[in-house]
């Protein structure tokens, strides 16, 4: 998803850069449970962390008795034989992980799950605004005059005032329930009133954020592993199918004819509208012969060198093939019968190898 680290509005933590230097995106909450894991030193292996790094915490969580921790990095386990064993990243644990990107990213992480038998229960997707493209009480006000088109039901408008002067100390307004809502708040207030240190120069700081869970979380984590989206687009994308603020006009009572709010359409930008009901990417052989190049060839090459033999590949092929699904086997099915994708992988290798280096392997 082309992210690189920048600059922290506030102390101690990181955030991603989709966008440009005034939107900045960021995954800021992931949880999953792997149904088919029995031994929590496998998540450290899909995360690419090192389980050593990994301290046992004192009481287990959401039902699990027994847990690790890396940060905010969570791992719980020893559950009822239903619960598997369930990942769970905050906002502050989303930063810490990004540290450690090197090769890896959300969308492998993301890519490598789905070769598991997972549940997303929670992904949460935020858009930090740095100069103030939408203006809360606007929103509000729109909402409040039904110059809203949008397929969630409601708004809750929630505004803290002290009563001494009867200054505002933080609003948030969230739209919709459920699976999907979508909150928009005034981050700097909120680090403000927590005692976080900000940064000198950052006079604005508004997060909106997308909040999914279950299928929609799950459906959003399947087109960030295998589509092309930047985050930031993706995120706009969802919100542009979801909701429009829109310029009231008399003359015409169907208010989806109604133009956008300028606003509006400067924060979306030339994004196309992401529906949770369109088909998500599927994973193709080429797209997982490209992660098993960034992601093990290097482990496989150093238990080949360690072995001395291919005992090693055959035992991972072996066990490999014990645990195919019937989509992982119909997918190799197609592609063996397709001699032009067959084609595009092998002169792909023959890039990566040179021509003499990938005949002699053809002779082997």
């Amino acid at each position: 998803m082309g992210e690189n680290l920048i600059q922290t509005p506030y102390s101690n933590t990181g955030s991603s850069c989709t966008d440009s230097p005034r939107l900045t995106s960021c995954v800021d909450w992931f949880s999953v449970t792997f149904k088919d894991v029995v031994d929590w030193h496998e998540i450290c292996a899909i995360l690419q962390l090192d389980f050593s790094d990994f301290i046992e915490m004192e009481n287990g969580l959401n039902g699990y008795k027994s847990g690790v921790k890396f940060g905010d990095i969570l791992i719980l386990f020893d559950g009822t034989d239903s619960m598997g064993i369930h990942l769970q990243m905050s906002g502050q644990g989303c930063r810490q992980y990004e540290s450690h990107f090197t090769d890896y990213n959300w969308s492998d992480l993301f890519a490598m799950i789905m070769n598991y038998d997972y549940n997303v229960s929670r992904l949460d997707l935020a858009i930090d605004d740095f100069i103030g493209l939408l203006n809360l009480t606007t929103l509000s006000n729109k909402a409040r005059k039904g110059h809203v088109v949008s397929t969630l039901s409601h708004l809750v408008d929630i505004e803290k005032i002290r009563l001494s002067d009867g200054v505002s100390k933080g609003r948030t307004l969230y739209f919709g329930s459920g699976k999907l809502k979508i909150r928009f708040y005034d981050k700097k207030q909120e680090r403000e009133a927590k005692g976080y240190d900000l940064v000198d120069d950052v006079d604005v700081w508004q997060r909106y954020e997308l909040q999914l869970r279950s299928e929609k979380a799950t459906a959003a984590m399947k087109v960030l592993a295998y589509d092309n989206y930047e985050l930031g687009e993706f995120i706009r994308g969802i919100y542009k199918a979801t909701i429009n603020f829109k310029v009231p006009n008399v003359g015409d009572s169907n208010k989806r004819r109604w133009t956008n709010c300028k606003w509006w359409d400067d924060f979306l930008g030339q994004v196309d509208a992401i529906q949770f009901t369109q088909q998500a990417p599927e994973p193709t052989i080429l797209k997982s012969k490209l992660w098993v190049d960034r992601q093990v060839t290097g482990t496989l090459a150093m238990l080949n060198n360690a072995f001395n033999n291919e005992l090693i590949t055959r035992y991972f092929v072996k066990k490999g093939q014990d645990k195919l699904t019937e989509e992982q086997n119909q997918l190799a099915g197609m592609f063996k019968n397709d001699d032009q994708a067959k084609l595009t992988v092998y002169r792909q290798i023959m890039d990566d190898l040179g021509e003499n280096e990938f005949l002699k392997l053809l002779q082997e």
